[in-house]
């Protein structure tokens, strides 16, 4: 019925019509606030007067991850199922699609972080980093809205894999050099047309 009678009034609830194989929405109960930690580790070596060397191990742990699962899933039938037979397969024939919202899935995150630095002297400077890491969850599309979560509602662990934003190897340089022409003592034409320019 439309509007549906809210859980304030149950007496009014029990008294609505079922309505076979409608779609339903759940709340999984305990549904905890997301929880994330994260740690690090770090190196640093000075390399002449001008430059550092530093090394990095960076992790994090997520646990209470937001998903939806389907409740009511249909049963694999080999060499049975259809899609046109997907309602006569559910756990609960009379009840369809049931879009389970959780706080279940984890995930996790480790690297090693390289980086050098060599401040600016002598007419140039350069930072170079380099990163070795790990994304490690349930993955799932759209995180998970829609009941588009873990595909096995049993067994969460089987889409336990390297997430969308893995970057397994990441290197990252940028560097800044002064034009050596055109500095004082230069002739003039050089002054003037490549005199103060940089490369990056």
């Amino acid at each position: 019925p439309f509007p549906r009678p809210s859980a304030a009034d149950l007496t009014a609830l029990k008294q609505a019509d079922f309505v076979p194989t409608a779609n339903e929405n759940s709340f999984g109960l305990p549904f905890k606030t997301q929880q994330d930690y994260q740690w690090s580790f770090s190196i640093q070596q000075a390399i002449g007067n001008n430059a550092v060397l530093e090394a990095n191990y960076v992790g994090s742990s997520s646990s209470h991850l937001f998903t939806t699962v389907e409740g009511n899933p249909a049963v694999y039938i080999p060499g049975q199922s259809t899609v046109a037979n997907t309602q006569a397969r559910r756990l609960n024939p009379q009840i369809g699609l049931i879009n389970n919202t959780l706080s279940a899935l984890s995930a996790n995150y480790n690297s090693a972080q390289l980086s050098f630095n060599k401040r600016y002297s002598n007419g140039f400077t350069v930072l170079g980093s380099y990163t070795f890491s790990k994304a490690l969850g349930i993955g799932t599309g759209s995180v998970g809205a829609g009941s588009n979560g873990p595909r096995n509602p049993n067994n969460y662990r089987m889409d336990y894999s390297a997430l969308s934003l893995n970057r397994t190897h990441n290197f990252v340089t940028s560097a800044l050099f002064d034009v050596p022409w055109g500095k004082t003592g230069s002739p003039a034409w050089q002054r003037l047309t490549v005199g103060g320019w940089q490369l990056s």
